[in-house]
């Protein structure tokens, strides 16, 4: 048995979708008594829910602040709020586009996202592990 971690943009992801035949072969790995990892820079947010979902994933390495194995969650690692406001007040003094990638959603200022201004005004900061300036 080895564990093999497997990149996601571009490796398993292309074109919008894990074709089936890797898939097959994913399964085939699986199948031998090999544990799979997906093992991406993207936040868990940001990986499409239905490859995520795959019951081929072990675990999940996302963004390098979020670790999750056998469906626990070993490591998550959120920016504090002070910090998303000062990124949100930074974008939009300097016209930045922003993304703000999160364990479940991602959002934006001045990009095409929802907006992270927005999600701030309500009650709850919402769960981001990583900032990209685009």
């Amino acid at each position: 048995m080895s564990v093999l971690f497997f990149d996601f943009d571009g490796t398993l992801y292309i074109h919008g979708k894990i074709s089936e035949r890797c898939l097959a072969e994913l399964k085939r790995v699986k199948n031998k008594g090999h544990l799979l990892v997906l093992n991406t820079g993207r936040a868990r947010g940001f990986i499409p829910k239905d490859s995520a979902a795959l019951p081929l994933w072990d675990g999940m390495i996302c963004g390098s602040s979020y670790i999750e194995w056998q469906g626990k969650v070993l490591q998550n690692e959120l920016l504090p709020r002070e910090t998303l406001e000062k990124v949100c007040a930074f974008a939009e003094e300097k016209s930045v586009n922003v993304y703000f990638e999160g364990v479940t959603e991602s959002y934006s200022v001045n990009g095409d996202l929802p907006d992270m201004r927005a999600a701030l005004s309500g009650g709850q900061t919402p769960e981001i592990t990583k900032v990209t300036f685009w």
